[in-house]
């Protein structure tokens, strides 16, 4: 495997994807810090540490399709296989890539579909007819910017999280 772009290696994958041609997977990573069973920790620490990757299984390169996201959970090609569908559980958001497979990227990287979701999304999946399904993990607090806008607190929570589990 060739890896381009990657500035750093993979730690873990969350869900993936193939495309209709089988030559492209796309993957999700929620974050390089944190593996999947501590997914609290990074909740609670909110950082941009998670990306979404591509496989060329044609030619063995692996590369960042969109780096610096919030948890990403999740990650699926629309019908047309022209865009990835991929959940963003730290921002409680569902986004679209538009996926070229030459990645002429004469797009943004990212369009947020979906923001301020009821509840944090956890994966993502297409039905037959190419709706998208998006469960939902847990039910999202009235108001959690308290915690998120105080990195101290943050840390005291998951401190006291680890202590009693």
């Amino acid at each position: 495997m060739i890896t381009r772009g990657l500035s750093r290696p993979v730690f873990h994958f969350n869900d993936f994807d193939i495309s209709q041609d089988e030559h492209h997977i796309v993957f999700t990573e929620p974050s390089y810090r944190f593996a999947d069973r501590d997914c609290f920790y990074a909740m609670i620490e909110h950082r941009p540490d998670g990306r979404l990757l591509h496989y060329n299984m044609e030619t063995g390169v692996l590369r960042v399709l969109v780096d610096n996201l919030y948890y990403p959970n999740g990650v699926e090609f629309d019908k047309t296989g022209k865009c990835v569908f991929f959940s963003e559980m730290g921002n409680l958001r569902i986004l679209k890539s538009i996926f070229q497979y030459c990645f002429n990227y004469k797009f943004e990287k990212y369009t947020v579909i979906a923001s301020n979701l009821p509840g944090y999304p956890d994966n993502i999946r297409k039905s037959k007819n190419g709706m998208l399904w998006v469960p939902l993990g847990q039910a999202r607090l009235e108001d959690d910017s308290w915690i998120t806008e105080r990195p101290f607190l943050r840390d005291i929570v998951a401190m006291s999280f680890k202590i009693f589990t």
